[in-house]
């Protein structure tokens, strides 16, 4: 099925606006300049050549469905300014969303960073996904091997345990089984490994080495100015985002009566999770 403007991504956008425009200077100089049309022509075809290769693989990149379980009911939930911009959202928000919403089967909170790793061979940075306990049965794909996390280590306080991707398994443990239970040290703080995500499990919004709890983030905040962590979430079954959107929105509007001193005029986006590449709803 072909794709409208507004249902392409920003990125996949511009790349078109861009070839759009050139042809049309292109053309514009074939008309001042006819005795140069072949060597315009030439050029055109060198430039469009790479630029329709170019919006192919975007295409296939960012137009694929997600590799996820029933992708169609994943959405990101993340706040909104007065304006209706996207921004991240404090843990105490997450906390109330998660609480008082109707419309979600499960809501994690996610905070992608880069983490220094130590205690497997040598030292390396790493991207660690830090997310609420909730994030496996939000994106339907439990470890491979060992566990997800407990509802315990998912909050403030809880055990520091690790769940690791398994491409980064592979790559910096051989694949060894033994891997569980061992420590590995994360900003210079222990973790246990308790757990390996499936060979085929991809996070789509960002290329994650280990998970960890959201706790264990290093500018995790209860206070509601701190603004570090987006929502992602699975609709309940037989439920639509139109439904998901009032939902929230009758949560954003006793927030800001609750917390006038934070969430007046604030909002709460529910977006489809492959749109999730776009700066605005």
């Amino acid at each position: 099925m072909t794709r409208s403007r507004d249902e392409r991504p920003a990125v996949l956008t511009r790349i078109v606006d861009r070839l759009q425009q050139d042809l049309r200077y292109g053309m514009r100089l074939i008309q001042r300049t006819p005795g140069s049309s072949l060597g315009v022509i030439v050029t055109l075809a060198l430039a469009i050549g790479p630029a329709t290769s170019i919006v192919s693989l975007v295409e296939a990149v960012l137009l694929r469905p997600l590799p996820l379980p029933n992708p169609e009911q994943l959405v990101l939930v993340t706040a909104a300014n007065r304006e209706r911009q996207r921004e991240d959202a404090s843990y105490a928000e997450l906390r109330d969303w998660q609480e008082q919403n109707e419309t979600l089967a499960a809501l994690s909170g996610f905070v992608g960073q880069n983490v220094g790793l130590t205690g497997a061979g040598e030292p390396e940075q790493v991207r660690a996904g830090f997310v609420s306990s909730s994030f496996f049965d939000v994106v339907d794909s439990p470890p491979r091997i060992g566990r997800p996390f407990t509802a315990g280590e998912g909050e403030q306080g809880g055990n520091r345990v690790a769940v690791l991707n398994h491409g980064f398994w592979q790559r910096k443990f051989g694949g060894d089984p033994a891997t569980l239970g061992r420590t590995i040290s994360v900003n210079g703080l222990p973790f246990e490994v308790v757990g390996v995500m499936a060979a085929d499990f991809q996070f789509p919004l960002d290329a994650v080495d280990v998970w960890l709890p959201l706790p264990h983030y290093g500018q995790f905040s209860q206070d509601r100015r701190v603004l570090t962590v987006m929502g992602i979430a699975r609709l309940r079954d037989k439920t639509d985002r139109e439904s998901a959107k009032s939902d929230m929105s009758l949560i954003a509007e006793r927030l800001s009566r609750d917390y006038p001193a934070t969430n007046t005029e604030r909002g709460i986006l529910v977006t489809p999770l492959h749109e999730g590449m776009r700066t605005t709803e």
